[in-house]
């Protein structure tokens, strides 16, 4: 039978949860189903598809997760999926059961064809599936290796009717060509009443309606963000203070969060909290100040493909003054936010482990995008990048 409505955590999400309840529901009666669940991070991705394992009654249920570090590891995300079912590897047929058993480490042979040991992960779940239906969960799709990718793309293609649902969670904007024409649940922020109750439900005392307003615009229905933004007040600034003229505290809670969070991980909350404190910095009429943080904020949005934010903070920048060509994706030369980044990284003479660490990107994706932007540049090496990048002097012609 159909799961409930969702529970209290997924306010705001009753379309989103009687998606992933009519696919289950399909399953469970003898059909297969793919699903790319998108959104930014802390839309609440995560929440629904744990929403879908505790919803998945009388089914089977194997998850994985994606690992940024073991991206450059081939089958990594496959072997994590696949792991709990291995049992049943005998019952495939040879060349696949040998393709699948070498990809995941089982024994020793020359490098397996990608082709069979997709056919392999597709055979191995329906040999699950045929005693009970199955759910596969893969959350943090974006930093699946791409051999994993490209696996569990074949197997979501070829999914017919084998009570298998496959549902993979990726944020927007991500490059898994592996997974291109897939259904998909796009996952928005929340709608601003659902997002006035989220906030209500964990602020305890007075909370001024100015303030509630306008951490609710900030967000943007982002639950995350909106569970987080409210621990940086003091009560009195949620109960008035928050964002009122000459409140001198609030420049000093920016730097102060800046500042933190530039020791983590957490590069989309860094690229918000600049552009958020960009938008004040206009706001309170520090253009010049303010251009600088739109540009950082602008820069990393683009590059981690959150177009919605990239595009705010370009309709902050042209709002300072700041010229049209500085602030469009793509530039003049056809380089992209993020090659342009990558472009100036490698100019100033990082290495690809380097600048991938920095992105939060694969050594391998750095050579990717280097080698479109020598393509688009007309160079052949690091050394032109100084004199041919977008509003650089080019270097002279040799005699």
């Amino acid at each position: 039978m159909p799961s409930p409505i969702p529970q209290p955590g997924l306010l705001g999400r009753r379309s989103e949860c009687q998606t992933l309840d009519r696919y289950l529901e399909a399953v469970r009666g003898g059909e297969s189903r793919a699903l790319v669940v998108r959104g930014e991070p802390g839309v609440g991705k995560t929440a629904l598809l744990q929403y879908a394992i505790d919803a998945a009654s009388g089914m089977r249920v194997v998850r994985a997760v994606g690992v940024e570090s073991e991206m450059e590891l081939a089958f990594a995300g496959l072997q994590q999926l696949c792991a709990p079912m291995l049992d049943r590897l005998e019952r495939l047929p040879g060349p696949q059961r040998d393709a699948l058993a070498t990809a995941f480490g089982l024994r020793t042979g020359d490098t397996p064809d990608r082709f069979f040991v997709g056919l392999a992960a597709l055979g191995l779940l329906s040999e699950v599936a045929a005693d009970q239906p199955l759910l596969c969960v893969v959350d943090d799709a974006q930093w699946l290796d791409r051999a994993s990718a490209q696996a569990l793309g074949l197997v979501a293609r070829r999914l017919v009717a084998e009570s298998v649902a496959l549902v993979l969670a990726a944020r927007v904007g991500g490059d898994e060509r592996e997974l291109a024409g897939l259904p998909e649940l796009v996952v928005e922020g929340l709608r601003d009443a659902d997002a006035r109750a989220l906030l209500g439900s964990v602020i305890r005392g007075p909370l001024d309606d100015r303030v509630r307003d306008r951490i609710v615009a900030e967000t943007r229905g982002n639950p995350l963000a909106l569970l987080e933004l409210p621990r940086g007040l003091t009560p009195a600034e949620l109960a008035g203070g928050f964002g009122l003229p000459h409140a001198p505290p609030l420049a000093g809670r920016y730097r102060e969060a800046i500042a933190r969070l530039t020791r983590t991980r957490a590069r989309a909350w860094l690229a918000r909290a600049h552009l958020a404190y960009g938008e004040w910095l206009r706001r309170q009429r520090r253009r010049l100040d303010a251009r600088e943080e739109l540009r950082i904020a602008h820069d990393m949005l683009a590059a981690m493909g959150a177009a919605g934010f990239a595009e705010r903070a370009s309709r902050e920048l042209i709002a300072t003054g700041e010229t049209a060509r500085k602030v469009t994706v793509e530039t003049r030369s056809g380089l992209t936010a993020q090659e342009t980044q990558i472009a100036r990284l490698a100019r100033d003479g990082l290495s690809n482990p380097e600048i991938g660490a920095r992105l939060f990107i694969s050594p391998r994706t750095v050579e990717y995008h280097l080698h479109k932007v020598f393509g688009k540049l007309d160079i052949s090496s690091r050394t032109e990048l100084g004199g041919a990048l977008p509003g650089e002097p080019k270097a002279p012609s040799p005699v």
